[in-house]
């Protein structure tokens, strides 16, 4: 019977695995019959077929708890499928967790998480981060009387959605980067959110051969001729690059607290 191998490693700093084991998942493609998952664990699970629970971000995208297992340094994760199918397309592996990057000589290690910043997101440990990120104010109202809006400084992403109070009362996409937010808020203190959308690209790729924005097609995945390290993968800058205000329209910047 034939089968396929295939092999992925994962670099762990060690303080990531001190302590409480770490909650960690794996993401393959559901299309593969992965009978076995190993690796070189200091207890390795049973080479019997993992089950998988959930998936993650397409029904296609099986999800395997793999937390238990990790260990400081080189981690190696063999997928097989057997028998060897049409269907058992090697693809990446996604390792899901709370969690920075660093650059590594190839690729990435995994590195205990920092608090976010201001600033771009890539520079701060999260450079394949895929999702929004939310930026919270509160702010004291005594006379509801007024119109108010939030205005953005200098922010990168897909789209700015805004919530007051919990509610959607909006999204920013566009110059003038505003937004009224009048009818949403209540007399006493609210909560003013901003969260910033990237996109899939840093996450799924493609991150090398200097792919023109928007343009994707199969072969940017191809073509890669050796193991680049961190550093070079190609990535847009997300994230809340200034603080963003809370305004009386028409009259002076109002103050807020945190």
């Amino acid at each position: 019977m034939r089968k396929l191998l295939v092999t992925f490693f994962v670099l762990l700093d060690a303080l990531m695995v001190s302590g409480q084991p770490q909650n960690y998942s794996l993401q393959t493609d559901r299309t593969v019959t992965y009978n076995n998952l190993k690796n070189d664990f200091q207890n390795p699970p049973a080479e019997s077929r993992l089950r998988c629970y959930w998936w993650w971000l397409d029904r296609s995208f099986a999800v395997l708890e793999v937390g238990n297992y990790l260990k400081a340094g080189e981690n190696t994760l063999a997928i097989t499928a057997a028998p060897m199918s049409v269907y058992a397309e090697i693809e990446p592996v996604y390792i899901l967790g709370d969690f920075n990057l660093e650059s590594a000589q190839k690729g990435w290690k995994l590195i205990p998480k920092q608090p976010l910043q201001l600033g771009s997101w890539k520079r701060q440990g999260l450079p394949l981060y895929g999702h929004s990120i939310s930026y919270v104010k509160t702010l004291s109202i005594e006379n509801i009387g007024r119109q108010f809006e939030v205005q953005l400084g200098e922010w990168k992403g897909t789209v700015a959605a805004v919530k007051v109070n919990g509610i959607p009362a909006g999204i920013i996409i566009s110059e003038p980067n505003s937004l009224n937010i009048t009818k949403y808020l209540k007399k006493g203190v609210n909560r003013i959110e901003v969260g910033v959308v990237g996109s899939l690209k840093n996450l799924l790729g493609p991150h090398h051969n200097s792919p023109s924005p928007g343009m994707v097609g199969p072969g940017h995945w191809g073509n890669v001729k050796s193991y680049p390290s961190g550093k070079d993968y190609e990535t847009y800058d997300y994230g809340l690059m200034e603080d963003f205000y809370i305004y009386k329209i028409h009259s002076t910047q109002l103050p807020y607290h945190d």
